[in-house]
């Protein structure tokens, strides 16, 4: 029986050195908007193909619990990192949440996979 294919992963880099658009966040949001953005990655990571659906409200609840906000919280956090482009705008619109940076960061995991690396687009067919 083959191997199962993966399309998550158990490790993400957490550089050093940020990205503008995370110096904003973090700046205007503190350690709670760290934790939250952090903690979100850690979530991707763990979710097949990388795409966090929370139009459920259960899932919405279970996102607020994953990170340790409330929904008030979340949703501001979420929709600063959409005006800062971290968060794809389009698929937010539909509760969804996918961040090109993060799975950009993860790329060189897929290329000893045969699996290949999710992208924005194959969730649009």
């Amino acid at each position: 029986m083959a191997r199962p294919k993966k399309n998550t992963v158990d490790y993400f880099p957490h550089d050093c050195h940020w990205v503008k658009e995370i110096e904003i966040f973090i700046s205007k949001h503190g350690n709670n908007g760290y934790a939250f953005y952090y903690r979100l990655l850690e979530l991707l990571g763990v979710t097949p193909n990388h795409l966090y659906d929370c139009s459920a409200q259960c899932d919405m609840e279970y996102l607020e619990a994953k990170t340790g906000t409330d929904e008030k919280s979340l949703i501001l956090y979420i929709e600063h990192l959409v005006k800062l482009g971290i968060i794809d705008t389009g698929l937010w619109k539909e509760r969804k949440i996918w961040t090109q940076p993060f799975v950009d960061s993860i790329a060189d995991v897929y290329n000893t996979r045969t699996t290949e690396l999710p992208t924005k687009e194959g969730f649009q067919l």
